[in-house]
C-alpha cells in the first residue's frame, strides 16, 4: 500500500532537464501520472510499469518512496537493464547508504568486486559535486549527489492549509543510473 502524501510529487523541471542533457533524452517516465510525468510515454498506477514492462532506449523514474517500494523499484530497474528491456534506467532517490536496498542495488550491485572512479568536477551543475562509478562485469551504477534537498512541486490537490507542511524531500537525494557495461 503507498501513501499519495509519501509518493507523489512532481521532480522540479529544472533539476530534470539537467539529468535529460546527462543521461537522456528519456522516452519513458515509469513511475509517474498525468500530472507529474516529466516526459509523454509513462507509467502510473493504473498502467504499472511492473506489469506493462514497456520497453524504452532511456527510462527516467522517481520510484515511490514509501516501505519497500525503492527496493522494488530499483531492484525491477536493475533487471530491465540486465535484459535489455531498458537501455538505461536513470532514477532521483534518496541518499540512505544505511538502508539494505541501498547496499544490494547501490553499493555491491550484484556483489561484484567495485572499482570507483571519481568523476568529480566532470558533470555540469548541479551535478558539480563528487561522483562515482560502480562496476560489475554487467552492470555500471553511477551516483550523481547534488547534495541538496531538492523541492519538488507538490501535488495539485493538496490543500493549501497543507502546503506548510510540503517541503520536498525530507533528505538530500541522489540520481543512479543503471547501464549495461560495453
Amino acid at each position: 500500500m503507498t501513501s499519495k502524501s509519501t509518493d507523489e510529487r512532481r521532480t522540479p523541471r529544472w533539476f530534470f532537464e539537467a539529468c535529460d542533457r546527462l543521461w537522456g533524452p528519456f522516452d519513458l517516465d515509469a513511475w509517474a501520472a498525468k500530472w507529474n510525468r516529466q516526459v509523454e510515454r509513462y507509467c502510473s498506477v493504473e498502467r504499472s510499469v511492473y506489469e506493462l514492462r514497456p520497453r524504452a532506449r532511456r527510462t527516467w523514474g522517481q520510484p515511490p518512496y514509501s516501505r519497500g517500494q525503492l527496493d522494488k523499484a530499483l531492484g525491477f530497474g536493475r533487471e530491465m537493464v540486465l535484459k535489455r528491456r531498458w537501455g538505461s534506467a536513470t532514477f532521483l532517490i534518496p541518499i540512505d547508504p544505511s538502508t539494505d536496498w541501498w547496499k544490494r542495488h547501490i553499493a555491491r550491485p550484484e556483489g561484484a568486486k567495485r572499482r570507483v572512479d571519481w568523476l568529480t568536477g566532470e558533470l555540469p551543475a548541479p551535478f558539480n559535486h563528487e561522483a562515482y562509478r560502480l562496476v560489475s562485469e554487467r552492470l555500471a551504477v553511477t551516483v550523481a549527489p547534488p547534495n541538496q534537498r531538492l523541492a519538488f512541486d507538490p501535488p495539485p490537490w493538496l490543500p493549501p492549509r497543507e502546503l506548510e507542511k510540503f517541503r520536498g524531500a525530507k533528505q538530500p537525494s541522489v540520481v543512479v543510473v543503471f547501464e549495461r557495461n560495453k
